[in-house]
């Protein structure tokens, strides 16, 4: 496959992990049959709610989850 790391596309071969911090987004491209999978960790039970809320609906979605994940980060900052 080849992946996007940041701001570099890297060629990748199994088995490969990477974190990716909350807001990120991943983009690859697969070179020859694969397995891809991500892993979320939550106490949610209900896969609506669980879909709900990791996966963004549209890029909207995801500018808005982004923007409120920055004043988030903002108001933490502020209280330490």
């Amino acid at each position: 496959m080849q992946v996007l790391v940041g701001e570099e596309v890297k060629q990748i071969t199994s088995p490969f992990i990477v974190n990716s911090p909350a807001g990120t987004k991943r983009i690859a491209q697969a070179l020859s049959d694969c397995l891809w999978v991500t892993v979320h960790g939550t106490n949610l039970t209900d896969v609506d709610e669980i879909e709900s809320y990791f996966i963004a609906q549209d890029e909207d979605e995801f500018q808005r989850f982004i923007s409120e994940l920055r004043v988030n980060d903002m108001q933490l900052s502020l209280q330490l």
